[in-house]
């Protein structure tokens, strides 16, 4: 048993009719945007309170050091208000090696290769601290310098550093 036709027709009609109003009430976009109603009766988070949350996840010497050398702030508080979003971007990149994934290069960071570092671990090694260099390489989730993610290299360097000396 076929559908009658002019159902068929009516069914299409009627789908392209919805698919065009939706498109027109959500301006270019075909997907139909709803609000969280669960979410209506929370108070709004003031930007500084989500920036004092999100600090508070990271690594502490790492948030502070870049409020003072971004910011020239010791604390949160002391940020001004035009800087909350930018310090809150910084913040949410700091990655769990504690390096933000695309830092700002800085003028001693160009001096560090793969063979700088590669160096360094060899150096490591001559200290007996082959253990410590392997447990350092699986904190950067990695086998070897060479595969070493390239927003890791600052911090990775300042760590294997501690080890060569």
């Amino acid at each position: 048993m076929s559908k009658n036709p002019t159902i068929q027709e009516a069914a299409e009609a009627f789908t392209s009719a919805l698919v065009a109003l939706l498109v027109a009430s959500s301006g270019s976009s075909a997907v139909l945007k709803t609000k969280d109603l669960s979410a209506a009766d929370e108070p709004e988070q003031s930007p500084l309170d989500a920036l004092k949350e999100l600090a508070e996840k990271k690594d502490a010497s790492l948030v502070e050091k870049i409020l003072k050398k971004k910011f020239a702030s010791d604390t949160i508080d002391e940020l001004e208000e035009k800087d909350i979003a930018k310090a809150t971007k910084l913040i949410e990149e700091l990655d769990d090696a504690g390096e933000p994934e695309n830092p700002d290069a800085e003028a001693g960071d160009s001096a560090i290769t793969l063979d700088s570092m590669r160096a360094l671990a060899k150096s490591a090694i001559k200290n007996g601290k082959s253990s410590e260099l392997k447990k350092l390489l699986a904190k950067f989730k990695t086998e070897s310098i060479t595969d070493l993610d390239e927003k890791h290299h600052v911090k990775f360097n300042a760590e294997l550093e501690k080890l060569a000396e």
